[in-house]
């Protein structure tokens, strides 16, 4: 199945979970109370990776923002 597809019947279950996947970082790597450049790569990288998923739209139950 292609990702248009999925998109339009899951997308808001989708992005939900993304959106709580984000929250999850953001939480981890504020953990120590530190940042460092590994941790800013890697949030980068799942940002341009989630750009590229959902046409750069990040939204919480369905709205876009």
């Amino acid at each position: 199945m292609g990702g248009e597809f999925l998109n339009r019947v899951g997308g808001e279950r989708i992005s939900a979970r993304q959106f709580d996947e984000l929250i999850g970082l953001a939480r981890g790597i504020g953990a120590d109370g530190m940042l460092n450049q590994s941790e800013v790569e890697f949030l980068q990288k799942w940002l341009n990776g989630f750009d590229n998923r959902n046409d750069g739209r990040l939204s919480r139950g369905g709205r876009s923002r």
